[in-house]
């Protein structure tokens, strides 16, 4: 009797240490900070400090321009400046030199082809050129040579950002001014300005 006793508690421990084992394998969450504004549809991108970029989205006041950093040490979100424009259904993606790349998503005044740069260190948001095409809930993945393929979202056009001292965005074949079309076309526009509205064309493949 004491033995089949003996057996039945070991049977029972057996059983709650594998049911907490699997509890805690299957993880579990616990409440942190609360972030400044409610969003839906807005980005969250990882930095290279372990630090959270939250920025954009839409709540019932309409979409938002706002971002906020989360600081996993300390559980807090602490509000930085806002972006040039209001979006949701935007991409952000980190790239090689620490800044995040914005692009598209969707406002009151519709598809958006705009895109911007954010610098987390020091808060500021800085206008870049413009896709050749609107885009929301494209994608916009960074590639080994730290260039950007943003695809889809509406539309079965892609586009390469390259991130340097000028801002490009260029696609496949392009139209020329002389109605042939090039292998591949580029159009940047200079963070410096000058030429026909600050842009320039040149055809092409670019390396």
């Amino acid at each position: 009797m004491k033995f089949r006793t003996l057996r039945f508690l070991s049977s029972m421990l057996l059983a709650v240490l594998t049911l907490a084992i699997a509890c805690a394998a299957a993880g579990s969450f616990k409440a942190t900070g609360s972030m400044e504004f409610a969003r839906r549809r807005h980005t969250a991108t990882r930095l290279a400090n372990g630090r959270v970029l939250i920025a954009g989205g839409a709540n019932g006041t309409g979409t938002l321009a706002t971002a906020e950093l989360f600081n996993p040490a300390t559980g807090t979100f602490t509000r930085i400046g806002n972006m040039r424009s209001a979006r949701v259904g935007h991409k952000a993606t980190l790239l090689a030199n620490g800044k995040v790349l914005v692009t598209g998503g969707t406002n009151a005044t519709g598809t958006l082809a705009t895109a911007e740069l954010v610098d987390p260190a020091t808060g500021t948001f800085t206008r870049t050129g413009n896709m050749g095409t609107a885009r929301v809930g494209h994608t916009a993945t960074l590639l080994g040579n730290g260039k950007v393929l943003v695809a889809g979202g509406g539309t079965a056009k892609a586009e390469l950002f390259k991130p340097s001292g000028r801002v490009y965005f260029y696609k496949a074949h392009d139209r020329r001014p002389d109605g042939t079309y090039s292998n591949l076309a580029e159009k940047w526009q200079s963070s410096f300005g000058g030429g026909h509205g600050g842009q320039w064309y040149r055809f092409g493949r670019f390396v």
